[in-house]
């Protein structure tokens, strides 16, 4: 056997035991650079992006994360099932594991898992991470505009609704983690991104994705920490105004971009 050949065999086996876990990459590779906002190389819109190594230009595939310590609090949820778009009283129920710092919503009934990867796992609701504590009160922007060209990361569909009062969002754009207008412009995604690697704000269909169906009660969400007040989406109604979900009542609105809301970030595709 040729020892390339013998070289990619040995690693997909190791793959396939477990013996790999964290980032697998196409080729092996020590140096890679962080996602630190401009070191990226961009494949679409929305938050499909890849990581490269400096020093060759492999590709860095999907993140695995692993609780840290450990997952130390569950509970269970009844929320939306995100594959109905059109009804956001459809309900599927997940299990919430939290470690000192992130939390995933996970398939109920499955054994709890240790290393998942956020990007790829179909068992991680949504496959994204949430932050465990709230980014602050923040504006959505620092000015009245709507949001165009490489701001855009992708369209709602037209038969979207979303919360409690099933509100119909339609045909709205939500704001690119890696926006190109000038630093700054965007306070409450500023807020995710000043957490590190791959953290943004969640579009309101992901807002409303950690709403319970069967708490009865304010704030309507079992993740950790959730007030019951306003939260920033970052899909946008119109030029001077964006979605948000009142966890007070779990109803969805638009509030207008120099309002101050909350803002619960997340991490992943």
């Amino acid at each position: 056997m040729k020892p390339k050949l013998k070289k990619i065999l040995s690693l997909i086996l190791a793959i396939v035991m477990g013996g790999v876990v964290g980032y697998l990459i196409v080729r092996a590779s020590p140096d890679f650079v962080s996602d630190s906002f401009t070191d990226e190389t961009k494949i679409g819109k929305g938050t499909t992006k890849v990581e490269i190594a400096t020093s060759t230009g492999e590709v860095k595939l999907a993140e695995c994360y692993s609780p840290n310590p450990d997952w130390n609090w569950s509970t269970t949820t009844i929320v939306r099932d995100i594959s109905v778009i059109d009804n956001s009283d459809a309900t599927t129920t997940k299990t919430i594991y939290c470690d000192d710092y992130n939390c995933i919503l996970y398939t109920y009934g499955m054994a709890t898992p240790t290393t998942v990867c956020i990007a790829t796992d179909p068992n991680v609701y949504g496959n994204i991470l949430w932050s465990k504590t709230d980014s602050g009160d923040k504006t959505w922007a620092d000015s009245s505009f709507s949001i165009s060209g490489d701001d855009i990361g992708g369209t709602h569909p037209s038969n979207l609704q979303c919360g409690d009062n099933n509100y119909t969002i339609g045909a709205k754009h939500w704001l690119e983690r890696y926006y190109e207008s000038p630093a700054g412009t965007f306070d409450a995604m500023d807020a995710c991104k000043a957490k590190g690697s791959g953290w943004r704000l969640p579009t309101i269909l992901e807002l409303d994705s950690i709403r319970d169906q069967a708490k009865g009660s304010a704030p309507y969400s079992r993740l950790p920490n959730i007030s019951s007040v306003y939260y920033w989406s970052s899909s946008e109604y119109s030029a001077v105004s964006a979605y948000t979900l009142y966890f007070d009542n779990g109803q969805v609105s638009s509030r207008s971009k120099s309002s101050s809301s909350y803002v619960r970030c997340v991490r992943g595709w």
